[in-house]
């Protein structure tokens, strides 16, 4: 029996990038994404609005890191 669980990425950003950047990184993991997965992204916090706002329209789920 095949197991039907989706596949899921998830990338936490460790990268010093200006929200400009952060955008146009966001755009080239849209457009390498997979369909057979569920793609998430952990972006810094101080992005976390503009980066969510953008990923909705792009089928990209939206992930918090800890301070810890």
């Amino acid at each position: 029996m095949r197991n039907s669980m989706p596949k899921l990425v998830i990338g936490n950003w460790k990268m010093n990038l200006d929200l400009s950047t952060s955008l146009d990184l966001l755009d080239s993991i849209a457009l390498g994404a997979q369909t057979n997965c569920e793609v998430v992204i952990c972006p810094p916090h101080v992005y976390i609005h503009a980066i969510a706002q953008a990923a909705q329209q792009k089928q990209i789920a939206l992930g918090g890191q800890n301070c810890a």
